[in-house]
Order: structure tokens, then sequence, then C-alpha cells
């Protein structure tokens, strides 16, 4: 069986193991969150890819483009993976000199009251996680936010990649590699016979790089040489 995003392979995972069925995931971006026991190893019945990103390697990112940066603002939902991940940024980026400040609201609200709070609180810069919360609605949340942090010169930054522009750069693994990460374990598992839990948790090495030099114009940010060349532009991503 093929469990796609977090909630479907946390609640269906353990039944399918129980009946002898393997389990493979895909669209998980923090392994420990569906159970598995590290982050490179699922467990007995199950494995899969995920799209986890180490925060430190975001946050670098960040710095190259925004190399004044000090604080940024985060705000998310109780979605598992954007719970993690701001837990482990919080822990992480103070070793770069950046302090995370969160606000967690409910995935019916606006996010416009919770931004314009750390907007004084002094943030420099938003970041957006891998969160169903900013999809609803057609993207409502999301371009609350960007909006709201527009008017007030602040950038976003975005760390996974999805259907909406106006951040200055994206950085994540892209759900089409890790799907195709998913369907070779699951080769493996039907055809060599292999047992998932021998099976590693697999990763995108090497994370996909997007910059919106339209977004970053519009803020007087210069993206630095360093990022664009590593980077593709969200235009180039279009055609």
């Amino acid at each position: 069986v093929l469990t796609i995003s977090t909630p479907a392979t946390k609640y269906s995972k353990d039944s399918f193991i129980k009946a002898g069925i393997p389990v493979v995931f895909t669209g998980v971006a923090v392994p420990q969150a569906v159970g598995c026991a590290s982050l490179n190893q699922a467990g007995p019945g199950f494995t899969g890819a995920s799209l986890y990103m180490d925060p430190v390697s975001s946050f670098q990112l960040t710095k190259l483009a925004l190399p004044e940066l000090r604080t940024i603002g985060i705000i998310h939902s109780d979605d598992d993976n954007a719970v993690a991940f701001v837990e482990e940024s919080k822990a992480k980026a103070l070793s770069l000199g950046i302090t995370v400040i969160s606000e967690q609201v409910e995935k019916s609200d606006s996010p416009t009251k919770a931004a314009l709070k750390m907007i004084d609180q002094g943030v420099q810069a938003f970041g957006i996680p891998i969160d169903a919360y900013y999809a609803l609605r057609d993207y409502e949340p999301t371009s609350q936010l960007l909006e709201t942090i527009r008017k007030n010169n602040i950038p976003a930054v975005c760390f996974c990649h999805v259907g909406f522009s106006g951040a200055i750069f994206y950085v994540g693994a892209e759900f089409k590699k890790i799907g195709a990460q998913s369907g070779t374990h699951a080769v493996k598992i039907l055809k060599d016979g292999a047992a998932p839990g021998d099976l590693p948790v697999l990763f995108q090495e090497d994370l996909t790089i997007l910059v919106d030099l339209d977004a970053s114009r519009e803020l007087g940010i210069e993206m630095p040489l360093q990022l664009l060349q590593i980077a593709k532009t969200v235009d180039s991503e279009k055609k």
C-alpha cells in the first residue's frame, strides 16, 4: 500500500502492517511523526521517502539572501509537519544567529493578526513551512500573509515547493522526486522480495532552490551571485 502524506500514513499504516501488507509512504516531511524509529529507518513492515529538510540548510540559504537577518517569524497550524519543523528550527537556527518566533493559528483563522503581532515584535522576514493550512481555500491564508507583509516591506521565504508565488525564494524537496523514490522502494518490495523494514527512508539529497527575482526586486533585495548560481528562477520552472 502506498500512503501519501503524514495523516494518511500515521493513521492507516498500523492496520495494514498488522494484516501483513507492506506500507510505503511518500509526502511525509518528518519520518518520526508517522512512527519511524529514526530519521533514516522506519520500522517493521514499512518504509518510504520523505520531504524532510534540515532547517540548518534552509536557514543557511536564507542568510545568503538576507545577510542581516536576526529574527524570522513562522505562522503555522497544528499540522504535524509544521509543528515539528518549527520546533527543530527554533533549536537549530540559533547556531546561525537567527531567532525564530512562531505563532500557531487555527485552520479557519486568517494569519493577518498573528503577522501584525510579529511585525510589532520586530521580525525581519517570514518563513512559510510545509503546512496544509497555507493551501486551504485556494491558498487564501497565503495570499493574506503575503499581502500583509508586503505592505510592511517584509520578505517571505518558503521552506517547501507549493503552488503560489510571492516569496523571494523557495527551498525544499520536490513531491515528484520523492514520489519516484517511494516507487523505487515499492519495486524492491514487490519484485525483489525486500523486507520494508530493511529499506532506509529516502530523501532528496540535493534540495531544489527557486528564486523569484520579481518579488525580491519589489522589496529592493538583490539576490547574491552565490545563491543565483545554485538556484533556478520561478519563471524558468513555469516554462
